[in-house]
């Protein structure tokens, strides 16, 4: 199930980096916050069940990675196992340690206990010497994910997958190994740390790179990247990635079967919809199935007078062309200076209907900041007024709400596009707003657990996030 959701209102421009200290403001709800936190802990639980993998982690341990950085890779390694399904009919997990020499800790066939396989992975030690990234790719491909060493056949349809977590500059070629790795089927994520450089790993990582390049600040922070690739690595929504339906898809496992509404017959296609009709000498236009004629609604067609109107499955909204579906709120953009007149109508007109569409429960939450045209004497009231319920927070918290993560996609994005003018500005919003994958979007509120868990263990201090 998905956690309970927490909408949030903020600018639209993500603010520098910044670390608060609440100690004050939470020694003072020394009892509430504790009950809030829990709360919310318990509402961002995941029960994500993993596809099965052929998984190959490449770590480097090259002379640059301090032992007590090494150690926090392979407390990473092991969470990340404990967030698989381990087994033979399930993931299948190898480790390839590498500098300036490559060394197979273990294969995809060695072990399908979780048990045995974090024992194994407690007993790496760092090769200590250069960072030869291009040889441990190519050894990978070349020697594990083969039959002989575990992997599933190519008439199995299971995904290979490698993760690369490096700190440095490779001293070796790395595109055309990745090339030739990424055209023998295996999806590759890079994983940035410190000084790593981004260059390279871009030319590492699969497409589309946003999904497949990560960046950490420290190693001391990489622990941060397990619900990241949680969620990453979970089962895809077979609906969400293409149907032939006619009405409505409903997702089954890696595939998918089609339904249709009341009053409907699905037909021997198995796809197409059929209007019932008890009255043959009515008239025909009535019983007429509009959608049945064609449409071009990416989920769901709703027959209606004549006509059609298409609708999101739930948890999605319908966007501006009322024809396709997205995964997140709608963006609110502002002219002119923000007030809290403004406020109030981004809370009417975008935030309502983003409930509305997502069909949220009763008991989500507004997170805002506490910007003063947030928490001014008329927005309160109108919150009030409208029976919003916001999440009360300490004026000098650390911002744990993952918006801002994406506020920040956005910003990049949009900045490569230097747009001229305003209207340019707003278009290119929209428009990278609106390519914002749901996976992403799932990962940044899967992440919010283990944020609330920093503050708390940090007594209301600083944190990583």
């Amino acid at each position: 199930m998905l956690p309970q959701p927490i909408a949030y209102l903020g600018p639209l421009s993500p603010s520098p980096p910044r670390v608060y200290n609440w100690q004050k403001d939470l020694t003072a709800k020394k009892e509430q916050s504790p009950s809030l936190a829990n709360q919310q802990l318990k509402a961002t639980e995941s029960h994500c069940r993993s596809r099965p993998l052929d998984l190959v982690f490449i770590i480097d341990s090259s002379r640059s990675v301090r032992p007590g950085e090494f150690e926090k890779v392979k407390i990473f390694l092991s969470d990340m196992v404990d967030t698989l399904d381990i087994g033979p009919d399930a993931t299948h997990v190898a480790v390839v340690n590498y500098a300036s020499t490559v060394k197979i800790e273990f294969f995809l066939k060695d072990h399908f206990r979780k048990e045995n396989m974090k024992q194994a992975i407690s007993l790496i030690e760092p090769l200590a010497a250069g960072t030869m990234t291009g040889l441990a790719i190519k050894k990978a491909m070349e020697e594990t994910f083969t039959e002989q060493s575990g992997a599933r056949p190519k008439s199995k349809s299971i995904s290979k997958v490698a993760i690369i977590v490096t700190d440095g500059r490779p001293q070796d070629q790395v595109e055309e190994v990745s090339a030739a790795a990424r055209a023998s089927g295996i999806e590759i994520y890079a994983v940035g740390v410190d000084r790593a450089d981004i260059g390279s790993l871009r030319l590492m990582a699969s497409n589309p790179l946003d999904d497949h390049v990560f960046y950490v600040e420290t190693y001391g922070v990489i622990e941060k990247l397990t619900s990241k690739f949680r969620e990453t690595l979970c089962g895809m929504d077979a609906c969400a990635l293409g149907h032939d339906c006619q009405h409505t898809c409903v997702g089954s496992g890696s595939s998918y079967y089609c339904t249709c509404p009341t009053g409907f017959v699905l037909m021997e296609d198995r796809k197409s919809c059929f209007k019932a009709s008890g009255d043959d000498d009515g008239d025909s236009s009535a019983s007429l199935d509009q959608c049945a004629m064609g449409h071009d609604c990416e989920h769901i067609c709703v027959s209606s007078d004549g006509s059609y109107r298409c609708k999101c499955n739930m948890g999605y909204v319908l966007n501006e062309d009322k024809k396709t579906c997205s995964r997140h709120g709608r963006l609110a953009v502002v002219n002119g200076t923000m007030n809290s007149t403004v406020c109030q109508k981004i809370l009417k007109e975008n935030v309502w209907p983003s409930v509305r569409d997502l069909k949220l429960k009763r008991t989500w939450v507004l997170q805002q900041d506490n910007d003063p045209k947030h928490t001014s004497k008329s927005t309160s009231e109108w919150l009030k007024k409208n029976k919003m319920k916001t999440l009360e927070w300490p004026s000098q918290s650390p911002d744990l709400n993952p918006i801002e993560m994406l506020w920040h996609d956005l910003k990049k994005a949009v900045h490569a596009h230097k747009p001229s003018n305003v209207a340019e500005l707003q278009q290119f919003c929209k428009d990278e707003w609106a390519k914002i994958p749901p996976q992403r979007c799932k990962r940044l509120v899967a992440s919010y657990r283990k944020r609330l868990i920093a503050v708390v263990a940090a007594n209301g201090g600083p944190t990583s996030y």
